[in-house]
């Protein structure tokens, strides 16, 4: 009787260990957060009103005087994430930092609107981060 208890206990032991493997593997895969699904650059023309749901036209080109915006769907694993922004220029040397961002309540789509362009010509990348954590890189050009 005992050694039916035993064999019991060790695959419970096993199967839990299994189980914890996998979970911290596809944790640290996919973020704890949770991840951005898809995202796009939208573009605002200078002067433009923008108001609530307005959407801009899908671009990675941008001139120097427009806002951009983002938009996209995240798939979050915790009820809600912080969502931030870091521009970067070819270098890898950051222009703009997103602070303070936009809380995402659930999974879903999102947008954030109005960020100014860098004044600089030149190509960019835009780095998202769900809770602090890089989730999405997107490439732009800034043009006259």
């Amino acid at each position: 009787m005992s050694n039916k208890i035993l064999i019991i206990i060790v695959i419970i032991l096993v199967l839990v260990a299994v189980g914890l493997a996998y979970y911290l593997v596809f944790w640290q895969k996919e973020g704890i957060s949770g991840e951005i699904t898809s995202v796009h650059l939208e573009m605002f023309p200078e002067g433009t009103d923008i108001g609530p749901g307005q959407k801009g036209t899908e671009t990675s080109i941008f001139k120097k005087s427009d806002l951009m915006a983002i938009s996209g769907e995240a798939k979050l694993r915790t009820e809600k994430s912080m969502l931030t922004f870091q521009i970067l220029d070819e270098k890898g040397e950051m222009v703009q930092g997103g602070a303070p961002g936009m809380e995402l309540k659930g999974s879903g789509g999102f947008g954030m609107c109005c960020i100014d362009l860098p004044n600089e010509v030149g190509k960019y990348n835009l780095k998202l981060f769900l809770d602090e954590k890089e989730a999405k890189i997107i490439s732009f050009e800034v043009v006259e």
